[in-house]
């Protein structure tokens, strides 16, 4: 039985999991969707498998993590939704990444949303980051939507992102 952590009208977040395994590799080896992450650069399929086994263990040293997300009319994996320690700055990002064919049909703000509420509730911050590609502008458009404010220009990951903020 999947364990739910988050569950939204149309979604469900759950923790890292070895049947989903394959759509996420699937999903994160895209370099439509991989380029605006991080660093932009095409992730290999071996690299994507090891970083699927490292995301419960953040979890576990940090108390908070990504989680997968499932459609859950289907149970399919369409993406990832949650949170990282940016080292450089002692913040929390919030961030997310959607299947290509996916895109486009409000799942990015309602998994970010249920994730930032999730952060307020559970976690009691007051704070999280979030880090966009000047170009992508959709994804700006979800932050936008969660009342991130415009920080400016960031160095990180090797690359100028915008940085964005909310106070919870």
């Amino acid at each position: 039985m999947t364990e739910i952590q988050i569950e939204t009208e149309r979604l469900a977040l759950i923790n890292f999991q070895s049947q989903y395994k394959e759509q996420y590799v699937e999903i994160m080896t895209n370099p439509i969707v991989t380029k605006f992450l991080g660093d932009g650069k095409n992730r290999t399929k071996e690299e994507m498998e090891s970083n699927f086994g490292k995301h419960n263990g953040i979890r576990e040293k940090y108390g908070f993590g990504v989680w997968i997300i499932l459609k859950k009319d289907t149970n399919e994996v369409i993406g990832q939704c949650g949170f990282l320690p940016v080292g450089q700055t002692g913040d929390v990002e919030l961030l997310y990444a959607l299947k290509q064919s996916e895109w486009g049909k409000g799942y990015a703000y309602e998994a970010a949303k249920a994730a930032k509420n999730y952060a307020k509730n559970v976690y009691g911050w007051k704070k999280l980051v979030a880090f966009a590609y000047p170009e992508n502008t959709g994804s700006i458009n979800v932050l936008k939507k969660l009342g991130f404010s415009d920080d400016g220009k960031y160095h990180i990951f090797g690359v100028d992102l915008n940085k964005y903020s909310v106070n919870l």
